[in-house]
C-alpha cells in the first residue's frame, strides 16, 4: 500500500471517530463499524507501506530550447513500514470504536441529557 493511500486512510478513519464521537445520534451505528474498518485495515496494513523511490528515473532530451522530453521510468517501491507502537494505538483504536458501537446497541451510549439545555447567547 503506497503512503499516500495509509495516510488517506488514517484521514477516514479520524474523520469517522470524530463523527460517532462528536455526534453521537446521528448514524452511529455506521460511524462506529467504518471506524473500526478503518482503524483495523491501518493496524493491519501498516506493515506493508510503501513509498516511490524516483531516484533511478533519467530525462532525455534538451528542455532548454523547448525540444521533447522522454522520462526513462526505473523507480521502484521501497518498503517504508509503520512502527508497530503506532499500529498498536491503531489497533487500540479500532478496538474502543467496536466498544462504542457495542454501547450503543446496548443502549448506553450516547448518556441521556438530564437536564435542559440553556442558550446563555
Amino acid at each position: 500500500m503506497l503512503t499516500t493511500h495509509y495516510y488517506a486512510l488514517l484521514v477516514l478513519a479520524g474523520a469517522l471517530t470524530a463523527a460517532w464521537l462528536y455526534r453521537p445520534r446521528e448514524r452511529t451505528q455506521v460511524s462506529t463499524f467504518g471506524a473500526l474498518l478503518a482503524w483495523g485495515l491501518a493496524a493491519v496494513l501498516g506493515g506493508d507501506v510503501e513509498i516511490y523511490d524516483a531516484t533511478n528515473e533519467t530525462v532525455v532530451g534538451n528542455v532548454s530550447n523547448g525540444t521533447a522530453v522522454a522520462v526513462d521510468t526505473t523507480g521502484q517501491f521501497v518498503a517504508a513500514p509503520v512502527a508497530a507502537p503506532a499500529r498498536y494505538l491503531f489497533g487500540l483504536f479500532a478496538m474502543l470504536s467496536a466498544l462504542a458501537g457495542l454501547l450503543y446497541i446496548l443502549g448506553v451510549y450516547p448518556p441521556e441529557q438530564t437536564g435542559d439545555v440553556t442558550d446563555n447567547s
